[in-house]
């Protein structure tokens, strides 16, 4: 009984071995074919880029800068080529009372943006503010009380991103002791969150 138990492992043995040589693919090379290589090229001049967005080839971002010659800071909003790596900035306060703080390309190309307004007081304004293409203000709306609506926290909240989908429905996502995704119409009127 022994013998036979042993020979019948054997077999099974071999045959298992043989289960394990390579197969040749019908598919051999298509993989290897297409492998990502990725193109790294070098921007001169460029200090600060916050909130990246691609739209159709073009990077839109914002921009802050201190001129210790002048002590004015200033916040931009710029795009660049990304074909040409050419930047143009669309819109510049030089004043320091209003920070662009974030915003989003429409779907026909024109910007709505958040923008932070401080008075002499020290007390803040949110202003909601669409642009041209061409980054000229075409209008602007006090959107603190829709921003600040139902927060605990005595500092306010803070916009930590922005998207806009076709319809253009505007996307807020606000920070701070209370979380929420605040969503306006295309006329910056809210909807809910």
């Amino acid at each position: 009984m022994k013998r036979i138990a042993a020979g019948l492992l054997c077999v099974l043995l071999v045959l298992s071995l043989a289960g394990c040589g390579e197969k040749e693919s019908s598919s051999a090379g298509t993989g290897k074919d297409y492998v990502y290589v990725p193109e790294y090229k070098t921007v001169e001049g460029l200090e600060t880029v916050n909130n990246p967005l691609i739209r159709d080839g073009k990077l839109y971002y914002q921009s802050w800068n201190w001129d210790e010659a002048t002590q004015i800071s200033t916040s931009s909003m710029n795009v660049m080529d990304l074909g040409t790596l050419e930047s143009t900035v669309l819109s510049e306060k030089e004043d320091g009372s209003e920070n662009l703080y974030q915003m989003s390309v429409l779907a026909d190309g024109s910007f709505a943006a958040l923008v932070n307004v401080w008075d002499e007081s020290g007390n803040q304004t949110w202003m909601l503010v669409f642009m041209d293409a061409a980054g000229n203000e075409t209008s602007r709306q006090d959107i603190t009380a829709v921003m600040t609506e139902g927060s605990s926290d005595e500092w306010g909240v803070y916009p930590q991103s922005m998207e806009t989908d076709n319809e253009g429905n505007i996307y807020i996502y606000l920070s701070g002791m209370d979380e929420k995704i605040l969503v306006l119409n295309a006329q910056g009127q809210k909807q809910f969150d």
